[in-house]
């Protein structure tokens, strides 16, 4: 048979149509993989007998409103898994020929229970997923491991171990639990090759005494620059709040990256969230120049620029 693969949205190699691949190609069937990143694109579905559409993001559903195969991903169905045999193969990385690491989870769920996340409503409480070695491919230079929340897994020693063992650059790239760390669990972060910024998450202004109270134990355990921090906007927090956030963490030379909650979309101080999401996320920007400097370097619209200069001056 010939297989489709649609890849509709994902801005990571997608490790679900990875094993849906290694399933069929295993039983002779013929895989074709699309991806759309994110656009409508044109399929001609009679060429296939057979297919699979994965959507991340729930803004993109109506992408695959024609799609006549199986559909599933976050974006659709938080209840739809794929089935125990394919779950636990050996991701198909061929089918992304540019991806330099390999890609997994070893451990599904969290101990939180974030209103704004789908994590717990589709994967439940933290728990074991699989040793690095399920889908470790030795010709890949990296490991990103997508686990939400290793920290609190009882035994994320033994995922160290493991890293350590087979001692390639690796990072947690959903980001690990601020909260959470303790002295053992920075040394065994500082024990392997991390690779990138260490990445964890400041969410919302009621996280303050904790995260200062952390930051005050470790901060001189990282080296500076070297932690990042999602910083949700538009949820539960005011602009103050954000602002506050963002300059926190830059004073505690730590990189702040913006996360704008789907709400900053329709709001009226959307530009304002657009800008200040821009100058956050390029540490050549926040670490240079005052925000009204680039607002002045990012627009020649003076009306675009007193809005949100007059919005960050109105907030810090």
């Amino acid at each position: 048979m010939k297989i489709l693969l649609y890849d509709v949205d994902s801005k990571l190699p997608n490790i679900a149509l990875m094993k849906l691949s290694t399933y069929h190609k295993s039983i002779g069937d013929i895989i074709h993989i699309i991806k759309g990143n994110g656009k409508p694109i044109l399929i001609d579905y009679t060429n296939y007998d057979k297919g699979y559409a994965s959507i991340i993001f729930t803004k993109n559903k109506n992408l695959v409103d024609n799609f006549p195969f199986e559909i599933g991903g976050t974006g659709i169905d938080l209840n739809k898994e794929l089935p125990f045999y394919v779950e636990h193969l050996m991701p198909d990385y061929s089918l992304y020929p540019d991806n330099e690491y390999s890609i997994g989870f070893t451990t599904r769920g969290c101990v939180r229970d974030c209103s704004f996340c789908f994590v717990p409503k589709k994967e439940g409480l933290i728990k074991f997923n699989a040793n690095i070695e399920e889908f470790y491919n030795p010709n890949l230079k990296k490991i990103m491991l997508l686990d939400n929340n290793i920290f609190s897994y009882k035994d994320y020693g033994k995922i160290f171990e493991q890293i350590r063992k087979i001692n390639k650059p690796t990072s947690f790239k959903q980001g690990m639990d601020f909260r959470l760390l303790t002295e053992d669990k920075v040394d065994q972060l500082r024990s392997i090759r991390y690779d990138g910024n260490y990445i964890f998450a400041y969410d919302s202004i009621k996280l303050k005494k904790v995260i200062e109270k952390q930051m005050e134990k470790f901060e001189n355990r990282f080296p500076n620059w070297s932690m990042r921090f999602f910083v949700l906007v538009g949820y539960d927090t005011t602009l103050k709040e954000d602002i506050f956030r963002a300059k926190y963490l830059v004073d505690h030379k730590c990189n702040p990256y913006i996360m704008r909650y789907e709400n900053c979309y329709a709001s009226p101080y959307k530009d304002f969230y657009t800008d200040f999401a821009a100058y956050y996320n390029q540490p050549f920007a926040f670490k240079k120049l005052s925000f009204e400097e680039f607002m002045h370097k990012r627009y020649k619209n003076e009306k675009r620029i007193d809005f949100c200069v007059n919005m960050w001056y109105d907030n810090i």
